[in-house]
């Protein structure tokens, strides 16, 4: 069974950030978060994860912060505390 959560959270007349969340009875949780709106810890979760696939899984050196992050929102999937999967969703341009 799956508890859902939907928070408007006001950001100026122009944007609105909103949280959704969803837990599920076997400990996962799927999330959608504007970047102002995570902790640091979950911060380090993300990149942590980036660096991994990015950088040491493809071989790749790049940064994977870029000036895009800070504008997005972010759908997260945990299993308790342990960030399973992340996408990054920007602005159209």
């Amino acid at each position: 069974m799956k508890q859902q959560h939907i928070i408007k959270i006001p950001r100026g007349k122009e944007r609105q950030a909103i949280k959704i969340k969803e837990e599920h009875s076997d400990s996962i949780i799927k999330e959608i978060r504007h970047f102002c709106d995570l902790t640091k810890a979950e911060w380090h979760a993300i990149v942590e994860q980036r660096i991994n696939q990015f950088v040491v899984w493809n071989k790749r050196i790049m940064n994977p912060i870029d000036k895009h992050d800070q504008s997005a929102h972010f759908i997260l999937i945990w299993e308790r505390d342990k960030l399973l999967g992340c996408t990054r969703v920007c602005d159209p341009y």
